[in-house]
């Protein structure tokens, strides 16, 4: 169960991170 658990705070974190870089990358185009 916590490996489980684990694998989808890895998950979590990366979609996290995928979403910040679409998100300064939108700024970006913005400017």
């Amino acid at each position: 169960m916590s490996c489980a658990f684990s694998k989808m705070r890895e998950i979590y974190r990366d979609l996290v991170k995928g979403n910040q870089l679409y998100n300064t990358h939108e700024k970006v185009n913005y400017i």
